[in-house]
């Protein structure tokens, strides 16, 4: 019976109203007719209806019912022409969820209503040809229900929540009654909110056995004149709630072997779509819309019941009606609608029966912005695309859920070292040189939470060097799908120049430090034992000679080594330095390795080596060589550092030996060189406390040239210093070099003697004694001097345990031996 036309349906006694009434006046119109829902008229149109459904809304957000009713209607209102089957007006009612059809003619006149039940009351032979168990209908619906003592507030909100019509009443898993929608209608402004659903239930219950067919459950509900059973087992048990809108939907699917199930949600989300959209039947001769979505609506208006070329013009829909019977998908084809420029997909599933050949899904995009902008952009691209390959650092856009690299401007390809294809062909993980998972948590954090990631990393080229590169990333979208743009710059010259200046700031504060310590020196040998920590520890070298020099008899006068490695000597100590090559040269002489020329002089092992002079006041004082088992370690920064640490070494050694010769004059007799009487004086003094701690002995000896105020009366003073000089000369080369020689003042003369008991300072004393005499002299006349000396000797403690004891001791017996003679030991 679906080949009926909905015009033989249409029995014209409508529940009509009109639109300008209330709330109350239009439901107590409903409960009057008895229909399910009231249609609000303006005019001869329908303006809007209220339903059932609509009450329970109402009354459960506590809508006053003294409000317009029109306010409150719903204006969604579906038209099908009365020459349309009941095929077709079902297929209205499924696919926008709804129970009723406004009937109208050819015209657009109206000419009633048809609702589910009566479509379903004529299509039951069709639709049944299947056997359609109840319990298939229950799958996956939802079984809502309550007790006796439920409110009736309770009992409105779980309907408007669950957006149900009717909820059954259950004891002990029992049906005892059911609230329904019309229960609600006929008490509507008598009901109390907060009595319990039994005084407002129907009752006995119409139930039904869950394996009974769906026909039956039709006709026991057309029999009952009612829209819902309550579902039992074989016990007796609820199990759960159908409706004559589950039967049509269930069997409407069923009969017709849809590929899908067609969920309301899905409807709400196409709703939710920005473009337009819509479902079409095909009827052989005609493309009728049966479906539209909101965008589609308040673009096109309500077109349904008409045909798709109101939409899309006739010439446009021709070739993609033809192309979606062949490939049955047609994919952004566009199309003109006046100014406005479209985007068409659309697919087609045919349907294999006498009324309709298939039913076809299209969505639109309006586009003309798009082509518009488009146009301006490919401009900009241009313009953008020759700005990234101008730019010297790297762009790089790659997929968020693979690292797929989709593009790369031209510095990215140049210094990578890949082609672009080959790049394409990669993954951003071949390119980062960097844990995969530490990459794909970085690509999370740009993705999910919008961070700009920015940092250092090393890219690997197509060499397999490792390239250093600042980052910016961020996400990008294209085609409303998120990427990662990488912006990289090469920082290979800026990690140099900052390696260098590290390298330089370390050798400035090695030099500072070098000078801060050189200005505490007190010494020459610990001045030379800094330079040593320099060239040694700073610099590197393995074995280090520093050679001292007299620059004045230009003679080695010392040697010092340093070093972890053996070191052969080139020079000996008190030879003349000559032959060296950097003796007389200020360049110094530089050995890359083991095949360039080497010095005759140097005998060490080595794989690379160094010697330079220390020049100060024009003259070489030092030579150094610095061996290194490394051939070419003196590269051009060591030698500059050397060069550095040695040309600010030298005047430093030069002031230390200044203040070294100052010191020294400042305690010896300039005539003779030896001690003077105040270093003698302090030097007992300490030796004396020394000896005390220790409980052990000294001698002094104190000297006097006999007659030499003679000798400077007949020979003159010159001849008188002579003399003075030959005796320290003696004194040296007679006592050992522990012992202290030191003039007293005019020709007295102090020597003393540690850890020397008084038979060792008379013997001492002889033996200076006796060599002076042999000490023979002439005058600048020829004629032979020759010298005798006196001397008086004390003893620490035995002869006094102070200075002035000692020296009252010493030289009362001096005194004694010139009274007796001279030319004696008085011991």
């Amino acid at each position: 019976m679906l080949s009926l036309r909905v015009g033989e349906l249409v029995k014209g006694e409508e529940p009509l109203i009109s639109y300008e009434c209330s709330l109350r006046e239009a439901f107590e119109k409903m409960r009057e007719k008895g229909r399910g829902y009231i249609l609000l008229m303006r005019e001869k149109y329908p303006a809007g209806i209220l339903t059932e459904r609509d009450l329970i809304r109402l009354i459960e957000q506590g809508v006053s019912f003294e409000e317009r009713a029109i306010d409150y209607a719903s204006k969604r209102l579906i038209h099908v022409r009365d020459y349309r089957d009941l095929y077709y007006a079902l297929s209205l009612m499924v696919e926008n969820n709804i129970r009723r059809l406004v009937v109208v003619d050819k015209d657009g006149n109206f000419l009633g209503t048809l609702t589910m039940e009566e479509v379903l009351a004529q299509a039951e032979e069709d639709i049944f040809k299947k056997k359609l168990k109840v319990r298939e209908i229950l799958l996956d619906k939802e079984f809502v229900w309550v007790s006796a003592k439920t409110t009736l507030s309770e009992c409105l909100r779980l309907m408007k929540e669950k957006n149900i019509g009717a909820l059954p009443v259950l004891k002990d898993g029992m049906p005892v009654g059911i609230i329904t929608e019309r229960d609600i209608v006929k008490l509507f402004d008598r009901i109390n909110l907060s009595d319990p659903v039994e005084l407002y239930m129907s009752k006995p219950v119409i139930t039904i056995n869950e394996d009974a067919l769906a026909e039956l459950a039709l006709r026991i509900m057309e029999e009952n004149r009612v829209r819902r059973l309550v579902v039992v087992d074989d016990k007796g048990f609820a199990v759960g709630i159908i409706s004559n809108r589950d039967i049509a939907k269930n069997a409407y699917e069923s009969y017709w072997k849809f590929l899908e199930t067609k969920l309301r949600h899905a409807k709400d989300v196409l709703n939710l779509l920005p473009e337009p959209t819509f479902e079409v039947l095909d009827l052989f001769s005609s493309q009728v819309i049966v479906w539209m979505n909101a965008k589609a609506i308040e673009l096109f208006g309500s077109l349904i019941d008409h045909d798709i070329t109101e939409v899309i013009p006739v010439k446009d829909w021709s070739y993609i009606y033809s192309t979606l019977l062949k490939d049955r998908r047609v994919e952004r084809q566009r199309f003109n609608i006046g100014d406005k420029a479209y985007e068409l997909s659309a697919s087609y599933l045919f349907m294999e029966t006498e009324k309709v050949k298939g039913r076809i899904k299209l969505m639109l995009r309006d586009i003309t912005q798009d082509l518009h902008s488009q146009r301006i952009m490919e401009r900009e691209l241009s313009n953008y695309m020759r700005i990234m390959n101008s730019t010297e650092d790297m762009i790089i856009v790659y997929e968020s859920d693979s690292g797929k690299i989709k593009f790369v401007n031209r510095a990215a390809i140049r210094k990578l070292g890949y082609t672009e294809d080959e790049l394409k062909n990669m993954t951003i993980f071949q390119i980062v040189d960097a844990d995969p998972e530490f990459i794909s948590q970085n690509i999370q954090r740009i993705v999910r939470k919008d961070e700009v990631i920015r940092g250092r990393r090393f890219y690997k080229d197509s060499y397999g060097n490792r390239l250093p590169v600042d980052i910016t990333a961020t996400k990008v979208h294209m085609n409303s799908v998120p990427y990662i743009l990488i912006v990289a710059r090469d920082i290979s010259d800026r990690l140099k120049l900052e390696e260098e200046i590290e390298r330089k700031t370390r050798e400035l504060e090695n030099l500072h430090d070098f000078i801060l310590n050189l200005n505490r020196c007190s010494s020459e040998g610990e001045a030379y034992n800094l330079l040593a920590h320099m060239l040694v520890k700073i610099a590197g070298v393995d074995a280090l000679a520093i050679y001292r020099i007299n620059p004045s008899l230009n003679r080695v006068v010392d040697k010092l080594f340093y070093g972890s490695m053996e070191y052969a000597e080139c020079l000996e100590e008190g030879e003349e330095p000559s032959a060296c090559k950097v003796f007389q040269s200020a360049q110094p002489f530089l050995v890359r390795d083991k095949k360039a020329y080497s010095c005759p002089l140097f005998k060490s092992e080595y794989g690379s080596y160094m010697c330079m002079s220390v020049v100060s006041g024009g003259k070489t004082i030092a030579l150094l060589s610095m061996v290194s088992q490394k051939e070419d370690f003196f590269d051009r920064e060591k030698l500059d550092f050397i060069e550095n640490i040695v040309n600010t070494f030298a005047p430093f050694l030069s002031n230390l030996r200044l203040i070294e010769i100052n010191k020294e004059l400042s305690i010896r007799d300039p005539l003779t060189n030896l001690y003077n009487r105040r270093f003698i004086t302090e030097f007992l003094h300490k030796k004396i406390e020394e000896a005390k701690r220790t409980k052990s002995q000294f001698a002094l000896l104190l000297l006097d040239l006999d007659h030499f105020k003679k000798i400077n009366d007949t020979y003159g003073h010159q001849f008188g210093d002579l003399c003075l000089k030959v005796l320290s000369d003696v004194l040296r080369d007679t006592v050992r070099s522990m012992d202290i020689i030191g003039r007293w003042g005019g020709e007295e003369f102090v020597v003393i003697l540690p850890n020397t008991g008084r038979l060792e300072a008379v013997e001492v004393a002889n033996r200076i004694k006796e060599s002076l005499k042999k000490k023979l002299l002439y005058s600048d006349k020829g004629i032979p001097v020759s010298m005798t000396a006196s001397i008086g000797v004390a003893v620490f403690p035995e002869d006094g345990e102070t200075v002035d004891d000692l020296f009252k001791v010493a030289d009362d017996k001096l005194y004694l031996a010139k009274s007796e003679g001279r030319d004696m030991v008085i011991p």
